[in-house]
């Protein structure tokens, strides 16, 4: 489920890697240079734009716009002028989610406080409500099937504490 790199930066795939050839279809290998550098970019405006979630919600968002054409699904109801990109076609609103968790759950302390992360992920969830909403519940679902696969104690906490105080 998380990948740990030596640079304490933890990559969460929401699919399992059984199903690493659907998974490719939905968020972008963190282990491949493509796939790395869409992580990193994403991470870095999560970063620089702490003091002000609901600008960095709209930029993560707006992603695709500085990116290769076809690397990430359109948005629902826009026009597809572009063709997929090779092994690419992503859906941006699972790649934010997995960027988003893997900040929140790095051990053994997060960069920003886990109410950032969640005021990010409703924010998100405020601006495009028909996409995002289902990657959120398909995260938390793939989160608590982790609980029983062993997920870190601290990772449990962090993950529990803002469905706690709803």
């Amino acid at each position: 489920m998380a990948n740990i790199e030596s640079n304490g930066l933890v990559h969460i795939r929401v699919h399992s890697d059984s199903q690493e050839e659907a998974s490719q279809k939905v968020s972008p290998n963190p282990n491949t240079p493509a796939g790395y550098a869409v992580r990193s970019a994403l991470l870095d405006n999560t970063s620089i734009f702490d003091v002000n979630r609901k600008e960095c919600a709209r930029l993560l968002l707006e992603y695709p716009k500085w990116n290769l054409p076809g690397a990430f699904k359109p948005k629902p109801g826009a026009p597809v002028d572009v063709e997929p990109a090779t092994g690419k076609y992503w859906q941006l609103e699972s790649t934010i989610l997995e960027v988003i968790l893997g900040t929140l759950l790095i051990l053994p302390a997060s960069l920003q406080k886990s109410v950032y992360h969640i005021s990010l992920i409703t924010e998100l969830c405020k601006l495009l409500p028909s996409t995002v909403g289902p990657a959120v519940g398909k995260s938390i679902c793939k989160l608590y099937a982790a609980l029983s696969e062993g997920l870190d104690v601290e990772a449990t906490r962090r993950f529990a504490e803002p469905l706690l105080t709803c």
